[in-house]
């Protein structure tokens, strides 16, 4: 992918993880959203969410089986 200098202050961790703001991504009860940004790393790793009809989540992928969308 084509790397932007506006996404520079995501962490390596969060981008090791495979999720950068800007992506999409489906969660198993709150449905599709896009990610606005990404803090914490490995198992504290938190991403802040927004989704279509739940809104804006703060969501740990260590414990969530979201899945890119």
């Amino acid at each position: 992918g084509q790397r932007s200098g506006t996404l520079s202050y995501v962490s390596d961790a969060a981008e090791q993880a495979g999720f950068r703001p800007g992506m999409r991504v489906i969660h198993p009860a709150f449905g599709p959203g896009r990610v606005l940004s990404a803090t914490g790393q490995g198992r504290r790793l938190t991403l802040d969410i927004r989704f279509e009809a739940a809104g804006r989540k703060r969501i740990l992928p260590a414990y969530t089986s979201l899945t890119p969308g």
